[in-house]
């Protein structure tokens, strides 16, 4: 490695201390651009984010065989666990849309239906949950029941040889799932963080003063023949008595 790469990495390794050390003198304004982050995240979601409820229903689907025999063959496992895709595929399907949509009255299209509800297979079982989201808890279980009633007569029509049976009913949730304030102000904090960062790098880089000896060899790339010391300094003595300068001027 020769003498002009050590410079260049003793420049940059110096330039990240400064930049440190700039960061270090300004921690109240980066906390306070943090906290601020966090706070005006933490407005946002509680003003001008609708809360949203969850709930949801569990629907066992099985091959209309195991209903006239005693015992579970592996063949009819498998072929209940494949019915389960077809389930969940048929929950949010025209068909089962519109009949929910009758049976709530028709007070949501098949579309607004679609969007509300999500559906998730236990790991390689023969059951799949339902869930529904609905700004409005009680409407979101009356959804998920509303469903929970309609699947297990439609789909077997649609489907032959199976059948489903809803195990579970939906539960009116207490409490919002989203927005997570929690996490949105963590998440408000960490930009405010970045950005106070940004802006005081950006300040560091386009701060172009001379400020010692080590700017003037990186910008003219001639050696420093001395130094003017600072006479206003206060000075202070070694172990042997004599005076020596806290502070110099560098020129």
């Amino acid at each position: 490695m020769n003498e002009t790469t050590k410079e260049k990495q003793a420049n940059v390794e110096l330039k990240l201390q400064e930049l440190l050390a700039v960061y270090l003198r300004k921690w109240k304004a980066i906390v306070a651009c943090a906290l601020l982050g966090a706070v005006v995240a933490l407005c946002f979601s509680f003003f001008f984010l609708t809360p949203m409820y969850q709930t949801g229903i569990t629907i066992y689907v099985n091959n209309k065989s195991q209903t006239t025999e005693d015992k579970v063959n592996s063949s009819d496992l498998s072929a209940s666990i494949y019915l389960v895709k077809a389930y969940m595929i048929l929950a949010t399907n025209d068909t089962v849309l519109s009949r929910a949509a009758t049976e709530l009255n028709e007070e949501y299209s098949v579309s607004q239906l679609r969007r509300a509800i999500s559906t998730e297979q236990y790991e390689n079982t023969v059951m799949f949950t339902l869930t529904v989201k609905h700004s409005n808890p009680k409407e979101a279980a009356r959804i998920a029941n509303a469903l929970g009633k309609v699947i297990p007569e439609v789909a077997p029509t649609v489907i032959e040889a199976s059948s489903a049976k809803t195990l579970s009913t939906a539960k009116v949730p207490t409490s919002p799932f989203s927005p997570d304030y929690q996490q949105n102000a963590l998440l408000g904090g960490v930009i405010g963080l970045g950005l106070a960062l940004v802006y005081f790098a950006i300040m560091y880089l386009r701060d172009t003063r001379v400020k010692d000896e080590n700017d003037l060899t990186e910008m003219f790339q001639i050696p420093i023949l001395g130094r003017i010391p600072d006479m206003d300094a206060e000075t202070s003595t070694d172990g042997y008595g004599r005076s020596r300068q806290a502070e110099t001027k560098e020129g």
